[in-house]
């Protein structure tokens, strides 16, 4: 379900709709500015800053225009949209990159090339409460001088319905370094939105008591993206087995995303929320595979590339992530179907992130810790005469066969592992279609993550579990506590239907297997 944050907005930003009161009579009575022609809009890898740097002081000389965007790459559906450029260079979305060093005088101006005015947020000192927007008028030029703020992750918006949220494309980092430090070697990814609603519509969510049901009663199509591109277009990383990662995300969409990093645990270095970057006490840092960032907020990680092969990092969630968030899709028959394409059954706010080299061979161990645990997980259709459902059947070292045929549990059962003790579990496939399973918070072998057409390497890549076929899944848990393994074909079918389980790693020497309680 999608869920709009519109109060949390509305108390964060609302500057933004008392300036619009100020200034609708002007913009009424303002001729429309000459719209140019549909200019192309480049997607940004935020590697480059923007402007130019002389003696301390930063020149930056942006423009708002309209231009014609293709986030699904050349061949994809081309949008309509409102984003920034630099008066030198091409729109682009995310818009350009603010990378100063602390201390930095930043004059920045903004021109207006759109039909509407333009309130600008975030061109000021960062690290306190938020300022008033720059505002533009359509075909005026306004500049703004103001100090970089402390080292941080921020970001700066704009918008022409005079919304207090960024729901659309006008929107770009702002990175301030330490004094001293240059840019650092690390990764800024914007995470920005599109939607098809007009503002009248955009409007009617906000005023609404429930603008999380209005949302979803407009139907909107919708897609988020990541550095202006949609999965499978989105950029593909390549780190080398040892590299020590750093990326800068930033939220500039109107929705909240549990990240997911693949086979690794990253550590959050700090929290934000676009205008003030809190680090995190080291001694309060833990590792984790999923962080929480609510809309307009930030995050700093580090990760450490310890396993070669593919691995992905995307929203965990469903419909952010499945087929119906590709544009193109009414053009390709047989899109919802997991065969579809190289997207491995995703689309949108996803990227592959790809290790290089080669792992070392495992250390030498006991015959005992050698030999695995052998399990068996039947995927299958529920009992007949029941609301429709998919779950599992588990059987194997240590735990009782089903009683009957039909024991079908959803969700699955509780897998209990032991932390260091091999295990090797049979996944067979009776559900009559072609599915796929990771294993979240596994630390496994790339091959055994569960996404078809990716996990893996080279030309060795796992295929779909297909009808009557089975995949056996070998690794080690390293570390004890509470994980899932759930379908990772994203077609809002399977996993609400109930193609998901729990998995508990534990210190003892029980081998126990208990039934989930379901509400």
């Amino acid at each position: 379900m999608i869920a709009v944050h519109t109060r949390s907005w509305v108390m964060r930003l609302v500057v933004v709709t008392a300036t619009a009161a100020i200034v609708a009579s002007a913009a009424a009575a303002a001729p429309p500015a000459s719209r140019l022609p549909l200019q192309p809009v480049v997607s940004n890898d935020n590697r480059h800053p923007a402007g130019t740097l002389d003696r301390g002081t930063l020149t930056l000389a942006l423009r708002a225009g309209h231009g014609a965007w293709h986030p699904e790459g050349p061949a994809g559906p081309m949008l309509s949209i409102e984003a920034f450029g630099e008066l030198s260079s091409a729109l682009s979305v995310p818009a350009p990159l603010i990378r100063v060093a602390e201390g930095t005088l930043i004059v920045a101006s903004v021109r207006n090339d759109l039909d509407a005015v333009l309130h600008v947020l975030g061109l000021c000192t960062h690290g306190d409460t938020p300022c008033s927007p720059l505002v533009v008028m359509p075909g005026d030029t306004s500049e703004v001088r103001f100090s970089s703020g402390p080292a941080g992750t921020y970001h700066y918006w704009a918008t022409t319905m005079g919304l207090p949220v960024p729901f659309r494309e006008l929107s770009g980092g702002f990175i301030v370094d330490k004094p001293g430090s240059g840019a650092e070697m690390d990764r800024v990814l914007v995470i920005t939105e599109w939607n098809d609603l007009t503002p009248q519509q955009l409007r009617t969510v906000l005023a609404a008591d429930d603008p999380g049901s209005v949302f979803a009663t407009l139907q909107p199509r919708l897609t988020f993206v990541i550095n202006g591109l949609s999965w499978p277009a989105s950029e593909r990383l390549t780190y080398q087995l040892g590299d020590h990662v750093r990326w800068r995300v930033i939220n500039l969409s109107s929705q909240a995303h549990p990240l997911h990093l693949h086979g690794f645990y990253f550590e959050v270095d700090s929290l934000g929320d676009g205008w003030r970057d809190l680090p995190i006490d080291p001694g309060d840092r833990h590792p984790v595979v999923t962080q929480l960032i609510p809309p307009g907020s930030t995050m700093s990680m580090m990760w450490t590339a310890e396993r070669p092969g593919n691995w992905l990092f995307h929203c965990h969630i469903m419909n952010h992530v499945s087929p119906q968030r590709q544009l193109s899709e009414e053009a390709q028959p047989g899109g919802h179907h997991p065969h579809h394409g190289n997207a491995g059954g995703m689309a949108g706010m996803i990227l592959g992130i790809t290790i290089a080299g080669s792992a070392a061979p495992a250390a030498d161990s006991t015959p005992e810790h050698r030999l695995p645990r052998k399990l068996t997980l039947v995927m299958a259709p529920g009992p007949a005469g029941r609301d429709p459902s998919l779950g599992f059947t588990l059987s194997g070292d240590g735990v009782a066969a089903p009683s009957r045929s039909d024991d079908v549990s959803t969700p699955g059962p509780t897998l209990v592992l032991r932390r260091n003790e091999p295990v090797e579990i049979t996944v067979v496939n009776r559900l009559g279609e072609s599915t796929a399973l990771h294993w979240h918070g596994m630390e496994l072998d790339s091959f055994y993550d569960g996404v078809h057409g990716w996990s893996g390497s080279g030309g060795s890549l796992a295929s779909l579990i297909e009808p009557d076929q089975s995949f056996v899944v070998r690794f080690t848990p390293p570390r004890a506590g509470t994980f899932m393994y759930h379908t990772h074909v994203h077609d809002e079918r399977q996993l609400p239907l109930g193609l998901y389980g729990p998995i508990i790693v534990t210190d003892g020497e029980g081998r126990s297997i208990r039934r989930p309680t379901t509400c």
